[in-house]
């Protein structure tokens, strides 16, 4: 099932200040891919969330920590000021743990609190420097960091969400399909 588009319309405003319009289209953004990624897990068992095909695959369950813990590193952490405490490494090397409403919660509350750093955010800071992941960036590349990063994940995350909707339909239950006699 394909998540429902969204189209964002902006607020006829006063405010036609550029820098304005961006921080609210990305706010506006960041909750569009918020529902869709909610309805892409929302098509999975608790055991297709953990499911990987081979050792070097992830699990929706990996991509939904790793988008958190970026979120949590380049938008709270970085434009926020809030403490990065971020372990990537344990992002990809869960295999199970947190239930799918639990990511779904976590996803949903990480989005909200950087829609909420993003919306807040003023306007003479976008292309303030920021020392993220080592580098000194923008502002503004932060966002944009994070934009190709919710990009590619959607695009995996799409990909597992018809691989396990195809799955589902040959053997129901089962996170690897029909058995083929092995």
């Amino acid at each position: 099932m394909r998540a429902k588009r969204t189209t964002h319309r902006m607020k006829k405003s006063q405010d036609r200040n550029p820098a304005n319009l961006l921080l609210t289209e990305i706010v506006a953004r960041m909750r569009v891919w918020l529902d869709r990624a909610k309805a892409c897990i929302d098509q999975l068992d608790e055991a297709q969330m953990w499911y990987r095909p081979n050792s070097s695959s992830n699990a929706i369950g990996n991509l939904v920590l790793h988008l958190v813990g970026n979120l949590r590193q380049w938008i709270l952490g970085g434009i926020g000021n809030q403490p990065d405490t971020r372990d990537r490494p344990a992002e990809f090397a869960a295999t199970a743990g947190n239930s799918k409403s639990q990511l779904i919660s976590l996803l949903h509350d990480t989005v909200e609190q950087s829609c909420d750093v993003i919306g807040k955010l003023a306007t003479n800071r976008i292309m303030e420097r920021k020392l993220i992941q080592g580098e000194h960036v923008t502002i503004a590349y932060a966002w944009s960091w994070q934009c190709r990063t919710w990009a590619y994940m959607w695009a995996k995350s799409s990909t597992w969400e018809r691989c396990c909707s195809r799955t589902r339909t040959k053997n129901p239950g089962s996170p690897r399909g029909p058995s083929r006699g092995r």
